[in-house]
């Protein structure tokens, strides 16, 4: 793979090379690849001496790095963070240093997120299987349907105040039905009316259907320990398709942290992302943002990579 900000792909420098060993000058030779006669030259002068090896790209890293954080502060700061779980702005007071030598070096040592550290021992915790497929995380998260017209975010006044006209009539709930690849993480998503044994067990058979349409086959589910979760319906379909169940600890979510974290998503950037006019306008959007979703959207835990693009 060329470099980002590459003008030329290994072929096209070979290419290149050969015009000029074919007695073309360095000169034309540029001027038809439209790029420096010095990177001519440099790519001539690497194939001469190593071969088409030569031509792959190097490091853009610097040789030397004189103004890099001197280790025995990067101890510090990596020390402050794991025994007092201090930000960069608190480490940056303690060691009269700016934040943002402080987060580049967290983030170089993979401190840079405390949820990824363990509450006691401050050791990293975060995990990821390593294939599709491997672990499938499931959960369910209420939402409270909107009402025709758009309900309270279009009462006057609400963007201001965030208080709207009371009203006691409920208009139900939609159950958010959610999974999330470990690895890969993409998602699917349905919104179904109720969150019982039978409807959760049905969910899982397309969702493990979706997975399956992607070339993965899921080994292992986790779980909270709710009933719908612990019903004979549910564990009838994971044992036709020869799947392990595992729950999380109780009261403890963030073990399945992937789905929690995938729902918080689900509401910010989808749920509640907009003022909508009807249930019905909200629930139509939900196919295309988990498309942009797995699609499109870089993923922070998986460094910028679309979720798709792990499959």
């Amino acid at each position: 793979m060329s470099h980002l900000n590459s003008r030329l792909t290994i072929r096209a420098r070979l290419e290149m090379v050969q015009q000029v060993e074919s007695g073309w000058s360095q000169a034309e030779v540029a001027r038809q690849f439209r790029v420096s006669r010095a990177t001519v030259s440099k790519y001539v002068c690497r194939y001469r001496t190593q071969g088409k090896s030569g031509l792959v790209d190097r490091s853009s890293r610097p040789l030397d790095s004189p103004r890099l954080t001197q280790p025995r502060l990067v101890r510090a700061i990596c020390k402050l963070r794991r025994k007092r779980s201090w930000g960069p702005h608190r480490i940056g007071w303690e060691l009269k240093i700016s934040r943002s030598t402080i987060y580049a070096v967290l983030k170089r040592a993979g401190l840079n997120r405390l949820a990824w550290m363990h509450r006691t021992t401050r050791e990293i915790i975060r995990y990821e299987h390593a294939s599709p497929g491997d672990m499938l995380h499931l959960d369910v998260k209420k939402l409270g349907r909107v009402p025709d017209g758009g309900g309270k975010r279009f009462a006057p006044g609400f963007a201001e105040t965030q208080s709207e006209p009371k009203s006691k009539r409920s208009l139900g709930i939609d159950y958010m039905h959610v999974a999330i690849d470990d690895n890969s993480r993409v998602a699917y998503v349905e919104a179904l009316p109720d969150e019982k044994g039978v409807t959760t067990a049905e969910f899982l058979e397309r969702a493990l259907g979706f997975y399956r349409s992607k070339g993965v086959i899921v080994k292992r589910i986790l779980t909270d320990n709710g009933g719908n979760y612990r019903s004979h319906a549910f564990a009838d379909v994971a044992r036709n398709h020869a799947i392990r169940l595992k729950r999380t600890r109780p009261y403890r979510p963030q073990t399945n942290g992937k789905a929690e974290r995938f729902i918080r998503t689900l509401q910010q950037e989808w749920a509640y992302s907009r003022p909508f006019k009807s249930n019905q306008e909200r629930l139509k959007e939900l196919k295309r943002f988990i498309n942009y979703y797995n699609l499109r959207r870089p993923h922070g835990g998986i460094d910028g990579a679309v979720p798709a693009s792990r499959l």
